[in-house]
């Protein structure tokens, strides 16, 4: 989901949890719930409040819980997703989280790199990982799912109030795209940049370079173009879902 509101882009990612009860209803409740939130408090020109907004997030969901009743769910978690929501406005960049996926700035001094370079500053992933390995598997170990306890659920929130915010790319994507819970970002030996290693984000960035420097003609083309990349390399494993705001000429 992504809307304008305020002078701000608003976008909100939600990619159900696979192993949940009905993970596609849980992850639309869960933004159609968030998106309502942030649009209402942002007109009333309000501070964000997000562990409210979050809290109202998990009713929505205990309330479609209780309104299947004693459904079978056969053992599974009740309705489970991950969220991440993106407010940019000039100067100024603001996210929250439960789960996984990542939050990436990439800033304009990226641009002028060599590409076949190993990505160095200009890059930030600003999503920490939520998850750990249980008898070998990786698991998530917070998602939002309908339970009584929403009251003492808090989200992360990370806010970037910069003069060098105007200018910088933003993308916010789950897991079919690239995953902070990947061992996927490591520093160099230096110290002073990322070896990005993850082939998907590697054709995303790729792609972002030759949009960027065309000017975004027929952007709106980039979407189908990424999904082509990736599918060829058979590198399409999960939902591909990403949000990129593009910051303006």
């Amino acid at each position: 989901m992504q809307f304008n509101c305020q002078n701000q882009l608003v976008g909100i990612l939600c990619d159900g949890v696979s192993s949940s009860f009905e993970p596609a209803i849980g992850a639309q409740e869960v933004s159609h719930a968030l998106g309502h939130g942030i649009k209402e408090q942002l007109v009333a020109k309000q501070d964000l409040h997000y562990p409210h907004l979050y809290e109202n997030a998990m009713k929505r969901l205990l309330q479609q819980k209780e309104a299947v009743g004693s459904a079978d769910q056969n053992g599974q978690s009740w309705y489970a997703t991950t969220a991440i929501t993106a407010i940019v406005g000039e100067g100024v960049a603001e996210f929250s989280y439960v789960g996984n996926g990542a939050i990436l700035e990439i800033r304009q001094e990226w641009f002028s790199l060599p590409f076949q370079l190993p990505t160095p500053w200009g890059l930030t992933n600003y999503l920490n990982p939520h998850s750990r390995f249980v008898d070998g598997q990786n698991r998530l170990t917070r998602t939002l799912q309908a339970r009584a306890d929403y009251s003492a659920w808090r989200p992360d929130v990370v806010s970037l109030i910069q003069g060098n915010v105007t200018g910088s790319y933003f993308l916010i994507c789950t897991d079919g795209l690239y995953s902070s819970d990947e061992v996927a970002t490591l520093w160099g030996p230096d110290k002073d940049y990322y070896i990005v290693e993850s082939r998907r984000l590697l054709i995303f960035l790729e792609l972002l370079r030759h949009y960027h420097a065309n000017g975004w003609e027929q952007r709106q083309h980039f979407g189908v173009d990424l999904y082509a990349r990736l599918q060829s390399e058979q590198l399409v494993a999960d939902d591909l879902s990403f949000i990129l705001f593009v910051p303006q000429p």
